[in-house]
């Protein structure tokens, strides 16, 4: 098995599987529990945004907590480029319409 090129952009297994998790935790939670559990929400939220900064960042997208002022505009943003930087991860970040 060929190994990644280690270059600024190619990010490495623990960010992109903390990122697929986090991602995963919070569109469970957001089925499961929409109104009734806005702590646990709340909480999946901020570990996505946790992933989602870690994963941008070693990919060379400047980004941090203080760009989150507000957050919807921020994940949108670091979502696109996180496309835009490897194209595998458009149908789980944006995945179509069933």
């Amino acid at each position: 098995m060929a190994a990644m090129a280690s270059y600024p952009t190619t990010p490495d297994h623990d960010h992109v599987s903390a990122f697929f998790l986090a991602l995963a935790d919070l569109v469970g939670v957001r089925q499961t529990a929409p109104t009734s559990d806005a702590d646990a929400v709340l909480a999946c939220e901020l570990a996505y945004d946790r992933a989602l900064i870690n994963l941008s960042l070693q990919i060379g997208v400047d980004t941090g907590p203080e760009h989150f002022v507000v957050p919807e505009r921020e994940r949108e943003r670091l979502q696109k480029a996180l496309v835009e930087a490897l194209p595998a991860l458009q149908e789980v970040i944006f995945p179509p319409e069933s």
